[in-house]
This record gives structure tokens, sequence and C-alpha cells, in this order.
């Protein structure tokens, strides 16, 4: 068990390729099935439909073809628009410096640093490689390999648990 004063400090570069994978689990997390695939799936069955009742052929083709396209091509064009905004952004290849406490949090990215509290917060999740704590749409994400060992990552577990009751 952690004392009052002990803290856990962290520090890092994010890698872009785990950056991105964090979006994606957070995203699957929040709708479930891939919204792309589900878009996709209506748009086919509207071609399908429009073939039927309608017997537009050309309707159904553009449904059809627009269905497969968008769950298909969703994801490679979400990956590339966000290597771009990665690489327009040093703050995403700035170290990272990270530590938790009993009251707070306080975060050093480059020349920006702040103090949050907990309750600032409003739900964390547990990855394969990381962590992601989650406000809003948004989330810092904290990749396991910054953490010292197994011990440290049990007591950040633990941490969590009591600092951030929802566990998405």
């Amino acid at each position: 068990m952690m004392s009052m004063t002990e803290s856990i400090n962290l520090n890092f570069f994010l890698q872009r390729d785990e950056y991105y994978a964090a979006m994606e689990f957070q995203r699957q997390q929040r709708t479930g099935l891939s919204t792309d695939k589900k878009v996709g799936g209506i748009l086919i069955l509207l071609g399908a439909a429009s073939w039927i009742v309608l017997g537009n052929v050309a309707l159904s083709i553009a449904l059809f073809v627009t269905g497969i396209a968008v769950a298909l091509l969703s994801h490679p064009l979400r990956a590339r628009a966000f290597r771009t905004r990665w690489e327009r952004e040093p703050l995403f290849r700035t170290e990272q410096t990270i530590a938790f406490d009993e009251q707070s949090i306080a975060f050093r990215m480059g020349h920006i640093e702040s103090n949050l509290p907990w309750t600032y917060y409003e739900s964390w999740l547990e990855s394969t490689d990381g962590f992601l704590l989650v406000y809003g749409e948004s989330f810092n994400y904290l990749p396991k390999r910054a953490f010292q060992d197994e011990t440290a990552l049990k007591r950040f577990r633990e941490m969590l648990g009591k600092k951030i009751t929802r566990k998405r």
C-alpha cells in the first residue's frame, strides 16, 4: 500500500504508433463496433434496399461502393491524417514528465506545466500497452513501458482505483 506522501514518477517520449493505437482503442471502447463499419454496412444495406424496392441500379451501385469504401478506407485515411497532425505538432515529440501523488497529477511537456486534481478525469482505460486517463472525449496516455517495473504498475492501478472510481 502506498503511503500518503509517496508518488509515482514517469518520464518518457510518446511514440506516434502507440498513441494512435491508444486513440483507436478509446474509439473502439466508446462505440463498440467500429463506426466506420456501421456506416459502411448501413450504406451497403441501403444500396441493396434501393435495388429491391426502387429498382434503381445506379443508386444501388453508388451506395454499395460508397459503403465498401467507408468500411475499408476510413481507418487508413484517419491514420494518415493523424500522422500529418503528429508531424506538425512538436509538443507530441517532447519529453513528458509526470508525477502522481495522493492530491494531484503534475505534468510537464516541453515548456508546458500543469497540476491537475484527480477529479479532472472522468474514467480510465487500460490497454495492452498503456493507460488512458479520460476527460471528455480526450485522454492522457501513459505507456506501460514508462513504469519502472511490475510493482510500479500495480501501485499505479491501485491509485487509479482509489482516485478515479469509474473504469471503462
